[in-house]
């Protein structure tokens, strides 16, 4: 399935209490979602790598595309959801930036 791309001025962004800290969070299609990744628009290439190989394809993920940058999001009710927001880094490879 390919991942959602939509203009990050479409989405309505809150703050949400997770994991013992604010995060940001935005709702879409009214479904919630926790923002997972960031990159500059200078990073694209490296920002969709490193999604595919966190998400493994699976359904849920929606990235958020502006003049600066880029942002994934995971939907708050996919079985990967906790995961995806505790991850911090891939094995042998840093994070462009977690959120």
């Amino acid at each position: 399935m390919d991942t959602l791309v939509i203009t990050e001025a479409f989405i309505k962004p809150f703050k949400f209490w997770y994991n013992g800290q604010t995060t940001t969070g935005m709702r879409f299609r009214n479904e919630l979602f926790g923002e997972v990744l960031i990159a500059p628009v200078d990073d694209r290439d490296r920002f969709f790598q490193q999604l595919d190989r966190l998400t493994l394809n699976d359904a849920g993920i929606v990235v958020t595309a502006s003049k600066y940058r880029y942002i994934a999001w995971v939907n708050l009710t996919a079985p990967k959801a906790p995961y995806l927001m505790g991850q911090s880094a891939l094995p042998d490879e840093p994070m462009l930036q977690a959120a």
